[in-house]
């Protein structure tokens, strides 16, 4: 049933950090709804926006619901960073964002996955504002990096989304998708997160990127002119269409005085 989204209070989301708490130590008390209407701890959102609860099967198709729900806003609205939305819109999706163990209990992790963070390192980690300011800056250019549960966050997300400066230049951002993922199956490539980071994964490339980065001027480069600077024989098979690259070793990096089109920091002071 339909009805008006609302967010909290400050006392709203204390009230929530404390069942966040609760479940941390084995409670197994389900989440109180009636704190979503509660009359003292949340307010009626501007725009008289009405409200119902999805059941998501992934995270993609959470923030393509979300940014449907919020699109009469501007993306510089108040509203969209109103720590108080965000809390209240996890407490109404909990089963999404925390689902319930076969025991009985809740694994909610850390606060800043259901409440923004004013740390500047956490604000990604928020499981639906996080990859939501991601699709509401790339739109569907971004899919790869929405992958996955809504409670989960990939390695691929964490890695680059969490690096302002990865996740700032839309070049990264398309290389990572050209790299990573299948367009054929509309999923991650094999072994594109693996947790062993083999030869061309996601945490090789972050690790290249930074290095390539005290060099050239990596935003002012076109997808092409970054894949052209990476070891070709460690991330080319990547760029296969095909599901499982299974690339060769790591290389060494290129030497930036043999590049054919180097954009050097030097050269742009």
């Amino acid at each position: 049933m339909a009805e008006s989204l609302r967010t909290f209070t400050p006392q709203g989301i204390q009230a929530f950090r404390n069942y966040l708490g609760e479940l941390r130590a084995r409670s197994k008390a389900p989440p109180d709804e009636a704190l979503l209407r509660h009359s003292a701890w949340t307010r009626r959102a501007p725009g008289g926006i009405q409200f119902e609860v999805k059941h998501w099967q992934n995270r993609l198709e959470a923030v393509k619901d979300l940014a449907a729900l919020l699109s009469a806003f501007s993306p510089t609205e108040p509203l969209l960073r109103d720590p108080g939305l965000w809390t209240w819109l996890s407490l109404a999706h909990f089963d999404a964002v925390c689902p319930v163990r076969e025991d009985g209990t809740h694994t909610p992790g850390m606060d800043y996955r259901h409440i923004p963070s004013d740390d500047q390192r956490h604000h990604h980690r928020h499981l639906l504002k996080g990859p939501f300011d991601v699709y509401t800056r790339y739109g569907d250019q971004a899919i790869h990096l929405l992958q996955g549960q809504v409670y989960q966050e990939s390695s691929l997300y964490h890695e680059v989304v969490g690096r302002q400066d990865l996740i700032a230049n839309p070049a990264v951002v398309g290389l990572t998708r050209s790299l990573y993922f299948d367009e054929s199956r509309q999923n991650l490539k094999n072994n594109a997160v693996d947790s062993k980071a083999p030869p061309g994964s996601i945490r090789r490339l972050v690790a290249v990127l930074m290095q390539l980065d005290l060099t050239y001027d990596l935003h002012r480069m076109s997808e092409k002119d970054l894949f052209a600077l990476l070891p070709q024989r460690e991330f080319g098979p990547w760029m296969s269409a095909q599901s499982d690259p299974r690339p060769a070793g790591q290389a060494k990096l290129p030497n930036p005085d043999k590049v054919a089109h180097p954009l050097t920091k030097a050269n742009h002071r």
